[in-house]
């Protein structure tokens, strides 16, 4: 069931928000039956600079996004997007992710949360055994073909009738198909984590602003640490500290330009242990100390 009051990840520093609660000028459509939900969101002037806009969150159903205006960051687990016209995503439950957008360019975007079932058959195994979230670029006619479909389906869930179940599947499936055709999806054996990798990995995206060491993670799976930080290399090709510390940085990088926060606030949201150590750590990976970078790069 599509529930927002608990999709957000709870942290010290995270209010969970009702959607009663969110200032964005947006329209919404909600389609109920026994455990399928759709719910379809327009939000058309831009996203509420207090909803979800510093920390990694996930929910517990997918989402299909279709940016139509405006500009943007999206952070998937250690990766960001350019948002703007014709972007798409399509993100399964656990996928972490955050949006920040351009202040003077608000996104707008239709957004499609809907359970799993909803998903066909004859493509699930090949979404839902990715491990990320999918990125695409539709062109303006593919755009504007995605766009009628969404409008289609909004329609079919205002005016319900005897068919209407069978209409929504359908446009959707269509939907799907065109997003995973633009993505050329493949499933290759060797992106699939264990069951331990996959378990560490949502643990660290859930927690990094925490003290963590792989002693730590490890003991809340009942490993051993030399097993998990071996497992943990020879799966995802770094170590457990490299894999926490690129994932902190890259989003701090984000905030840096897209939000007002200060470099030392910056630090402690993205869990460095001292402003020091943050400032350290990001002028060895970027080059440039926080600020210095900014000014670089034109983002102030």
């Amino acid at each position: 069931m599509l529930d927002n009051k608990k999709d957000v990840v709870k942290t010290d520093n995270v209010k969970n928000i009702k959607f009663g609660e969110i200032p964005d000028k947006y329209e919404s459509i909600e389609y109920k039956n026994g455990n399928s939900v759709m719910v379809i969101t327009n939000r058309y002037d831009g996203i509420s600079e207090t909803f979800l806009q510093h920390t990694l969150h996930t929910h517990n159903y997918c989402e299909f996004e279709a940016v139509y205006g405006g500009n943007g960051v999206h952070i998937l687990h250690k990766s960001s997007f350019e948002m703007c016209r014709g972007c798409a995503y399509l993100r399964m439950p656990n996928n972490f992710h955050t949006t920040h957008q351009d202040k003077n360019d608000k996104l707008k975007a239709f957004n499609i949360g809907f359970s799993l079932d909803f998903i066909p058959s004859d493509i699930f195994t090949g979404i839902i055994m990715q491990n990320n979230a999918l990125c695409v670029r539709f062109n303006e006619e593919e755009l504007l073909s995605i766009i009628q479909k969404i409008k289609l389906l909004t329609k079919e869930l205002k005016n319900p009738d005897n068919y209407s179940q069978i209409v929504v599947r359908s446009v959707f499936s269509e939907i799907l198909v065109s997003f995973i055709r633009k993505y050329k999806l493949t499933v290759k054996e060797n992106l699939n984590y264990s069951y331990h990798i996959q378990n560490i990995i949502n643990y660290i995206n859930n927690n990094y602003r925490d003290n963590l060491s792989v002693e730590k993670i490890s003991s809340v799976f009942g490993l051993n640490k030399h097993y998990a930080g071996s497992l943990f290399i020879k799966e995802v090709g770094c170590s457990i500290p490299k894999y926490i510390l690129e994932l902190r940085l890259v989003l701090a990088l984000q905030l840096l330009k897209s939000s007002a926060m200060s470099v030392n606030e910056i630090a402690f949201e993205c869990g460095f242990s001292s402003p020091a150590y943050f400032i350290s750590k990001f002028r060895e990976r970027y080059g440039l100390p926080p600020k210095k970078y900014i000014v670089k790069n034109n983002k102030i």
